[in-house]
């Protein structure tokens, strides 16, 4: 199974790598995103370019 038979290119998500406690912190003070780039990073994996013929 892969992302784009699911109809998407592209998964992203973020990757928590300091501070657990203080994201969940952060998150639910309405923190904006940009505040958040010390506790982790944003990571992305791109699916297999589907054609007309597999698809």
């Amino acid at each position: 199974m892969t992302v784009r038979s699911h109809g998407g290119g592209t998964l992203a998500g973020f990757v928590v790598t300091a501070d657990p406690d203080g994201l969940a912190n952060a998150i639910a003070q309405g923190a904006k995103p940009w505040a958040l780039a010390p506790l982790g990073r944003v990571v992305h994996r791109r699916g297999a370019p589907s054609s007309p013929m597999t698809a």
